[in-house]
């Protein structure tokens, strides 16, 4: 393939094996470890055949599941109670869900405007390179500052 323009099935194709190594992270002491394996056949057969120019999307693809992580804890923080079958009731306790969109949103912003600067021919910039680091930096401390469980109810 080209390597001077990427396209955006090499992105997607980058984006989706993004998605596949954020499941093998995120859920390694469950689904994790079964996935893992598809992510690294994925990982060399799209290193071997896509644009690399598109390896952008790996960060967008990794924004994807913590998205999902925020719909799982949309109704948190703290002890979140449904009730189920016969007056049985179900407990879980959920994390506040606006840091995962932030970071998740930032991480797929973040792949995309690399990716259109890269196919645009204006490259990347030592400064804009700076920039994007820094909001990702940040990102990650907003995230991990407040994504920690309500202990109060």
């Amino acid at each position: 393939m080209n390597d001077d323009k990427p396209t955006w099935e090499s992105f997607l194709a980058w984006a989706s094996v993004g998605v596949a190594l954020a499941i093998s992270a995120l859920g390694a002491m469950t689904i994790g470890v079964w996935v893992l394996p598809f992510a690294l056949i994925g990982l060399i057969s799209i290193y071997k055949r896509a644009n690399r120019r598109g390896r952008v999307g790996l960060i967008s693809g990794v924004g994807i599941p913590i998205l999902y992580i925020a719909y799982l804890n949309r109704n948190g923080p703290g002890d979140i109670c449904t009730p189920f079958g016969l007056g049985g009731q179900q407990c879980t306790q959920e994390y506040s869900w606006w840091p995962f969109v932030l970071v998740g949103t930032i991480l797929i912003a973040l792949g995309v405007v690399m990716f259109l600067r890269i196919r645009s021919g204006s490259g990347m910039s030592n400064n804009f390179k700076g920039v994007l680091v820094a909001i990702l930096v940040v990102g990650v401390l907003i995230f991990g500052l407040l994504a920690s469980p309500s202990t109060h109810q």
